[in-house]
C-alpha cells in the first residue's frame, strides 16, 4: 500500500496497456483517502452536537456521503485492473475475506463495546447479519443498516460485489469496446435516474433510501461502471480528461450540482450529481499512474494515509459518536479544536488497526500459509494421503511455516 508503480509495457498489437503484478496505483490509494475524509467530515456534522458552527461543518460536507459511490466505482475498477490470476473462486473469495473481516470483526466488537456503555446494546439478530455482513438485505430496517459499526453496510454491498466478481470479470474481460462503452453508459444512466426509479419498490414497501443507496442490487451498478472503466483503461481506449481536470470537475460536482437537489431528494446527491465526475476521476489517476504524470495524490504521505484509509473508514464514527456523549452536555466548543481532536482521535485508532489487524492477518490469512497449515494438520493427526504410514509421536517436529508477503491491490486497500 504505497509502493511505487511497476514498469508497464504497450500491447502494440491492441494498444493495451499491462502490467506487472507489482503494479501500482499510488494516485488512486491517496483518492481513497480524500473520500474517507469526506464520510468523516459528513458524519462529524451529522451525528455530533458539542461544537459550534454545526451548519457551517453540514455545508462543508454536504456530499460526503457520496465518497462511498466512489469507493464502490473504484473497487471494482481495481480488482479488474490486477493480473488475471489463475486461481479459483474460493481462493479468490477468501483473499477478499482476508482483507476485510479481520478489522471489520474487530471494530464490531468495540462497537459492541461502544453501545452497551450507551445503554442502547442492539439485539441477537441484527448482530448474527453485521457478523455475515447480511444487513444490507433487510429491507427497510435502519436498525440492521446502521447497528453496531454503522459505516460496516457498505462491506455488506461489498461481500456481494466479491461473490459476483468471479462471474462477471471473464464476461468484462472478453466483452469489446464498443459493449464496454455501452456497458459504463447504461449504467451511469441507471445509477443517475435511480432515485426515481426507486418509485417501483413503492407498491411492494421498499423506500427510496433503501433501493438508492442500501440495496446492493442497486450498488453493484457502480461496481460494475468500475470493473467496464478499468478494461477500457487497460486497453488503451479511455480518451478521458486528465487529472487536473476530472478533480476541479469533482469539485464543482460537490460544491454546486449537489446542492441544486432539492431537499426532498437528498439520495440525488449521493449517485446523480457525482457518479460521473467519480468515473472520470478514478480514470484520469489511474492513466496519471501509469504514464506516471504529475499526480498530487502521489504524495508519500497522502499514500500513506490512503493506506490507512480503510481503517479509518471503519473506526471514525465510533469515535465520532463517543466523543458525543462524553462531550455534549458541556457548553459548545469551538468547530477547529472539535474537528481536529475528534479527527486525531479517530486517526491514531486507524493506523493501530491498519498496523496490528489488517496488515497481519492479511498474512496470517494468506491462502499459502492456510494450505500449509492445511497440511501440517493431515501430516500430524491424520497421516499422509495415500501411501505411507502416520507419523509417529518420534518423528521430528514441523518445519517452521514460513513468512508469506503481504499482497497488496495495486491500490493499496481491500477492493
Amino acid at each position: 500500500m504505497g509502493a511505487t508503480t511497476g514498469d508497464t509495457t504497450r500491447d502494440t498489437n491492441e494498444g493495451a496497456v499491462t502490467t506487472s503484478s507489482s503494479s501500482r496505483l499510488d494516485s488512486i490509494t491517496g483518492l481513497r483517502w480524500f473520500a474517507a475524509f469526506a464520510v468523516f467530515g459528513y458524519h462529524l456534522a451529522a451525528n455530533a452536537s458539542f461544537y459550534e458552527q454545526r451548519d457551517a461543518l453540514r455545508f462543508v460536507f454536504l456530499a460526503g456521503s457520496s465518497a462511498v459511490s466512489f469507493f464502490f466505482i473504484l473497487s471494482g475498477f481495481v480488482l479488474t485492473w490486477q493480473p488475471q490470476r489463475t486461481e479459483s473462486k474460493r481462493v479468490f473469495w477468501w483473499r477478499r475475506f482476508a482483507r476485510i473481516y479481520p478489522s471489520h470483526l474487530v471494530t464490531f466488537i468495540a462497537a459492541a463495546f461502544m453501545l452497551r456503555w450507551l445503554g442502547d446494546p442492539l439485539g441477537t439478530k441484527v448482530a448474527l447479519t453485521h457478523l455475515t455482513l447480511t444487513q444490507t438485505w433487510i429491507p427497510e430496517r435502519s436498525d440492521y443498516w446502521w447497528g453496531f459499526n454503522g459505516v460496516s453496510w457498505s462491506l455488506s454491498c461489498e461481500m456481494f460485489f466479491y461473490l459476483c466478481f468471479p462471474f462477471l470479470a471473464p464476461l468484462i474481460r472478453r466483452a469489446s469496446n464498443r459493449a464496454l462503452w455501452a456497458i459504463m453508459v447504461t449504467f451511469i444512466a441507471l445509477v443517475m435516474a435511480m432515485p426515481w426509479l426507486s418509485d417501483l419498490g413503492e407498491p411492494v414497501g421498499l423506500g427510496e433510501t433503501y433501493i438508492v443507496y442500501i440495496l446492493p442490487l442497486s450498488r453493484i451498478l457502480e461496481f460494475v461502471l468500475g470493473m467496464a472503466l478499468a478494461t477500457l483503461v487497460r486497453r488503451g481506449h479511455w480518451h478521458g480528461p486528465g487529472l487536473i481536470v476530472s478533480s476541479l470537475f469533482t469539485i464543482f460536482c460537490l460544491t454546486v450540482v449537489v446542492r441544486l437537489a432539492p431537499s426532498s431528494w437528498p439520495n440525488i446527491r449521493v449517485t446523480t450529481a457525482t457518479v460521473i465526475a467519480y468515473t472520470l476521476l478514478v480514470a484520469a489517476a489511474a492513466v496519471a499512474d501509469v504514464r506516471r504524470t504529475r499526480s498530487l495524490f502521489r504524495a508519500r504521505w497522502i499514500v500513506y494515509l490512503g493506506e490507512v484509509s480503510f481503517a479509518f473508514y471503519l473506526v471514525h464514527l465510533m469515535v465520532i459518536l463517543s466523543a458525543n456523549e462524553l462531550l455534549r452536555g458541556h457548553h459548545k466548543l469551538p468547530l477547529a479544536a472539535s474537528f481536529l481532536a475528534v479527527f486525531a482521535v479517530s486517526l491514531m485508532f486507524a493506523m493501530a488497526v491498519h498496523e496490528f489487524v489488517e496488515k497481519p492477518f492479511v498474512k496470517i490469512l494468506h491462502p499459502s500459509r492456510i494450505s500449509t497449515y492445511g497440511e501440517a494438520f493431515r501430516a500430524r493427526y491424520r497421516g499422509p494421503r495415500g501411501r505411507g504410514a502416520r507419523r509417529s509421536i518420534e518423528d521430528p517436529p514441523l518445519p517452521v511455516v514460513a513468512s508469506v508477503p503481504a499482497e497488496r491491490d495495486p491500490a493499496g486497500l481491500p477492493g
